[in-house]
């Protein structure tokens, strides 16, 4: 009995993890389409919209850009939300997979 609670704390871990990754994916594509609509800061809800994403995309970004070679950026284009993308999407896949090697362990050990 006590097996099957913690499998199902664990499937909840998941489930949260999997949401938070799954929302930072979504906030950087954001911050692509703003980056190539530019818009307006004029309405104070535009600008605290642009003030948040870049506060949640900027810092990972900027680590991003210093392990980057200089070269990645001289054509103009910016490697680096596609890189972070990458990056959590095979997170995911890790992370998924290793709660459901737990979760399969814990129920073959019951």
């Amino acid at each position: 009995m006590t097996g099957n609670i913690l499998s199902h704390f664990v499937v909840a871990a998941a489930f949260i993890i999997n949401a938070i990754l799954s929302f930072y994916i979504f906030v950087i594509f954001a911050a692509v389409v703003l980056s190539w609509l530019r818009p307006s800061p004029d309405s104070p809800l535009v600008r605290q919209l642009i003030t948040l994403i870049y506060k949640l995309t900027e810092p990972v970004f900027s680590k991003v850009r210093r392990i980057l070679p200089a070269a990645l950026f001289r054509s103009g284009l910016d490697f680096t939300p596609m890189i972070v993308l990458l990056t959590l999407y095979a997170l995911k896949i890790i992370v998924n997979g290793v709660f459901q090697e737990v979760i399969f362990a814990m129920r073959v050990s019951l």
